[in-house]
């Protein structure tokens, strides 16, 4: 992705150029990065996405972007029960660019699991072998939950939309990284994280707290053949009177926290971590690598704005 948009700052150089007087622009050679991101989480089997980043001076099409990811990785996980499986290839149609929990795969080519299911208070190793390196990761699914106590939709006055604002208490006993996602029925395929829905408990433990559960469009890309409402629907941050919506509330380890609050913070200080130096917090081990080995502990609630 970082290198997608140096094409595009090379793009509009390419266009100065032309207006401009004529320029010589040398370009720095590309080192790939491999780029592994994956999650288990409790109840379900391990998902792990393996790719290549794209240099800024390739041709960018559908064939470019496919083969960027890694189809001859070995993607083993292990537990700390002795158990160990080597995930499969295969494809995943809930998960489909960036999808459910956020992390980055290609047209839902992932590696999957089936024998190791993920379970509260146990510890997950990773092991990939790609591109002629290895790479280690490990992660741990906590093992409590958020514990939720109501959600309600807060209507705005002469108005059909709300907020959905979820109201819970906060372990006082315990140092807590806490992300949310929400899912519409028949709007969104996949859940999708809440804005700013990242975060831990530091600065409010052991509180009684509400928290405004604004929905995320997944992407700024949107099909030119939308109807104008299907387009406000596909952007929309409020909830509509007849909407059934699913909520998953879930703890992280430390290491996957820091990852995802890194993105959200980046992004709402009108950074772009892709254009600039990544300072994301990585928990893969290796050379030349990036991404994140998640672990969640995850509840789900459903709600009907009536």
């Amino acid at each position: 992705m970082k290198n997608i948009f140096k094409l595009l700052i090379f793009s509009v150089l390419t266009m100065l150029y032309s207006c401009e007087v004529p320029m010589s622009i040398e370009l720095e050679g590309h080192k790939q990065t491999t780029i592994i991101e994956g999650w288990i989480v409790n109840g379900q089997a391990a998902r792990v996405a393996v790719s290549r980043s794209i240099p800024y001076y390739s041709s960018i099409s559908m064939e470019s972007v496919l083969t960027a990811a890694d189809s001859t990785a070995i993607v083993t996980i292990s537990d700390d029960m002795g158990n160990s499986e080597q995930l499969k290839r295969g494809m995943d149609l809930q998960n489909i660019l960036r999808g459910d929990w956020g992390h980055l795969y290609i047209a839902g080519q992932l590696y999957i699991g089936s024998t190791i299911i993920g379970q509260a208070g146990h510890t997950y190793y990773l092991t990939v072998e790609s591109n002629n390196q290895t790479y280690t990761a490990y992660t741990s699914i906590p093992n409590a939950v958020p514990q939720v106590d109501s959600l309600t939709f807060v209507r705005f006055p002469g108005d059909t939309t709300a907020t959905l604002r979820l109201y819970w208490t906060d372990n006082p006993s315990t140092y807590d990284c806490y992300r949310f996602f929400v899912k519409i029925k028949g709007l969104d395929m996949f859940f999708k994280s809440v804005s700013m829905g990242c975060f831990d408990d530091l600065l409010f433990n052991g509180n009684h707290l509400a928290y405004e559960m604004l929905r995320e469009p997944q992407t700024n890309m949107s099909y030119t053949s939308m109807s104008e409402k299907e387009r406000e629907d596909f952007y929309r941050v409020y909830y509509k009177v007849g909407d059934t919506v699913y909520v998953r509330s879930t703890f992280s380890d430390t290491a996957s926290y820091k990852y995802w609050w890194d993105l959200q913070t980046s992004i709402s200080m009108g950074m772009t971590p892709f254009l600039e130096p990544s300072s994301l917090k990585t928990n893969i081990k290796g050379e030349n690598v990036t991404g994140i080995w998640s672990g969640y502990n995850a509840r789900y609630d459903t709600v009907i704005f009536r």
